[in-house]
This record gives structure tokens, sequence and C-alpha cells, in this order.
């Protein structure tokens, strides 16, 4: 009994690994030519991307059930750090300087 039972929850085990990894997103961000795809599949973004406005920090794809490939995106506004240098400069050095 104890045997089946393993046996039925190793099968259960084997089972959910494999449909996971058919789900997977692969990241494809050096393989992949980054600007047809994005202007292609990303026409909203492309602009954006093409201007500098935004930086594509992750490009992902995977295959669906039906085979075609979907591609996902992780991109961040490029902001300007002068701000922040700024910011910094207020808040940490200027007191210490001042003690």
């Amino acid at each position: 009994m104890k045997r089946i039972f393993s046996l039925i929850i190793s099968v259960i085990f084997v089972f959910a690994l494999v449909s996971c990894a058919t789900k997977k997103w692969t990241n494809v961000s050096g393989n992949v030519n980054l600007e047809t795809i994005m202007q292609e599949k990303f026409p909203k973004l492309y602009p954006s991307y093409k201007s500098g406005e935004i930086v594509v920090t992750k490009f992902e794809e995977r295959i669906d059930e039906n085979g075609k490939t979907q591609y996902r995106i992780t991109y961040s506004d490029k902001s300007d750090d002068d701000d922040l240098d700024a910011l910094i400069w207020q808040t940490i050095y200027m007191p210490i300087l001042n003690d």
C-alpha cells in the first residue's frame, strides 16, 4: 500500500514538472534582433524604444499550445539621474560637510 501511494505521488510530481516546463518563459535578450521584433510585435512601444525613452531590460519568449511564439518584454523608463544626484548630495553629503 505504501509503495502504491509513493508511486502515485511520484507520477503526479513528474506530471506537474512536465506541465510547468512547457509554459516556461525563456530569456532570449542576446539571441534575437530586438529592434525588428519590437517593431513587429510591440508597435505602441517601438517609438519610445527607438527614441530612447524606454530601456528594454529583459526580452523573453515561449511557445503556446498552438505552436505560436509569444514575446514578453520588461522595460523601464529612462530617467535623468541628475535629480537623484542632487538629492543625494543635499541629504547625505552636505550634512556631513556641515558638521
